[in-house]
């Protein structure tokens, strides 16, 4: 279950439906993406790489630097 383990985890819904009840309770958990909401069968998969695969592999470079104990840094330069 999501606060079993430190994966990404993300979750999928189709467009009109309502997540369960206690799904707002999982958005606490630091390893929990934000619900992506979809249309149709073919939607998902076209979309499936850039909103689901890439963001999940993202946090899950996040998570293990954390478990490295790397500190994550910003440079003030970046944001010129």
């Amino acid at each position: 279950t999501v606060p079993d383990y430190k994966i990404p985890f993300v979750p999928v819904i189709q467009e009109d439906e309502e997540p369960f009840s206690m799904f707002a309770n999982l958005q606490e958990y630091p390893w929990m993406l934000d619900l992506l909401e979809y249309e149709n069968a073919e939607q998902l998969v076209d979309v499936i790489e850039k909103a689901v695969i890439q963001p999940a592999m993202i946090k899950s470079d996040q998570i293990n630097l954390q478990k490295a104990g790397i500190i994550r840094k910003r440079h003030a330069k970046d944001y010129y």
